[in-house]
C-alpha cells in the first residue's frame, strides 16, 4: 500500500471503497484533497485501453462535461502498472451520492439534467467522433460485448440473451444512433451537489448502441425510485418524460433509440444476474438477495417485459 500511496507522492493510508468483481477502488488524500485511486487487473484492461479512456475523459472535460478527472503520478503518467494490473487515479467527484428517498433531490429536475448530460455526451460522439482504437466496439461480429454469453448457466438463457443480440443485428449503425457512450450510466456512477451532475467510473466506455446508456439509466432509476416510493404508480412515465426533455434539448431523438431501449432493459437484467451471480456468496444469500436472483431468473426465462412502457411516446 505503501508503494501506491507513493506513486502518487503521498502518505498515510488507502481507505478501500470497493474491491472484487470488476477492480478494486480506494479513496486517499493529499492536503486538502480527495482522490480516487483504482487498480484494474491486467487480464481485464489493457494499459492501451485504460489510456485511452484517460484521453476520453480529457475531451469530454474540455467540451464541459464535468468528470472525475485523471491524475499525473510522480513519473509524469495516467497509467502505471506491470503484467499483473495497472492504476490510475482520479480527482473525486464534487457532490454527493444521489440519495433516492430525499424527494428534495431525487426528482424532476434531476432527471431533466441528468438526461440532458447524456444526450451532450451523445452528441459529442455524434459531432465530434473520437477515435479510440482500443476501447471495446460491438459489431455484428462481436455482439457480447459485455461477455455474458460464458456467464450464462444454462441454455434456455442463452437462447433469450441470442435472440435480444439478433434483434439488435437488425439495426443500422448510425451517428445518431451508435457511438463512444458511457457504458454503465446510473446512479451510483454520478455525484449530484444541487446543481450540477458529476461523471464517473468510465472503465466500461465502449463503442456501443446510444440506447444502452438511456436504458441503463432507466433500469437502475426505475428499480430504486419504485422500491423507495412503492405508491410512486407513475414513476416510469414521470422519469422518462423528464429525462427525455433534457436529452432532447441536446440530441435530436432517434427514433430507433427507443424501439431499443426494450432490448437493453432484458439485457441489463441478464448483466445483473451474472453480475449476482459472481459476486454474491450463493451458499450465504441474505433474503432481498435470494429474492432478487430468483425475481430475475423468472423474468428473463419467461421474457416479461421490464416495463409496460411505450417508449415511442417520447418521440
Amino acid at each position: 500500500m505503501d508503494g501506491l500511496m507513493a506513486l502518487y507522492g503521498a502518505e498515510g493510508k488507502l481507505d478501500l471503497i470497493s474491491g472484487g468483481y470488476q477492480n478494486t477502488v480506494y479513496q486517499f488524500e493529499i492536503g486538502e484533497a480527495a482522490y480516487i485511486m483504482r487498480v484494474s487487473e491486467a487480464d481485464r484492461r489493457t494499459k492501451e485501453q485504460i489510456e485511452d479512456e484517460v484521453n476520453w475523459l480529457h475531451f469530454l472535460k474540455d467540451n464541459d462535461i464535468q468528470v472525475a478527472t485523471p491524475i499525473k503520478n510522480v513519473h509524469q503518467t495516467y497509467v502505471e502498472g506491470s503484467q499483473k494490473s495497472f492504476v490510475t487515479a482520479f480527482q473525486k467527484a464534487i457532490g454527493k451520492e444521489v440519495d433516492v428517498y430525499n424527494k428534495s433531490i431525487w426528482n424532476e429536475t434531476l432527471f431533466e439534467k441528468w438526461g440532458r448530460l447524456i444526450g451532450k455526451l451523445h452528441r459529442l460522439s455524434s459531432e465530434k467522433p473520437f477515435a479510440l482504437a482500443n476501447r471495446p466496439e460491438w459489431t455484428n461480429d462481436h455482439s457480447d460485448l459485455l461477455w455474458l454469453g460464458k456467464g450464462l448457466e444454462s441454455k434456455e438463457m442463452r437462447d433469450v440473451y441470442k435472440g435480444l443480440l439478433d434483434k439488435l443485428r437488425g439495426f443500422e449503425k448510425k451517428n445518431t444512433t451508435f457511438g463512444l457512450i458511457h457504458n454503465d450510466l446510473h446512479q451510483g456512477n454520478f455525484f449530484y451537489d444541487g446543481e450540477t451532475i458529476v461523471l464517473f467510473d468510465f472503465d466500461d466506455c465502449a463503442y456501443h448502441w446510444y440506447a444502452y446508456d438511456i436504458a441503463v439509466s432507466f433500469y437502475h432509476a426505475y428499480w430504486q425510485g419504485t422500491s423507495a416510493d412503492p405508491d410512486a404508480k407513475n414513476f416510469g412515465v414521470d422519469f422518462m418524460k423528464a429525462f427525455m426533455d433534457g436529452y432532447k434539448k441536446e440530441q435530436t431523438i432517434d427514433k430507433d433509440i427507443l424501439l431499443q431501449i426494450p432490448i437493453f432493459l432484458k439485457i441489463r437484467e441478464l448483466f445483473l444476474y451474472v453480475l449476482f451471480m459472481k459476486k454474491w456468496d450463493l451458499n450465504k444469500l441474505e433474503g432481498w438477495q435470494d429474492f432478487t436472483i430468483q425475481n430475475l431468473r423468472e423474468s428473463i426465462l419467461k421474457e416479461k417485459p421490464h416495463s409496460d412502457i411505450d417508449f415511442l411516446q417520447f418521440l
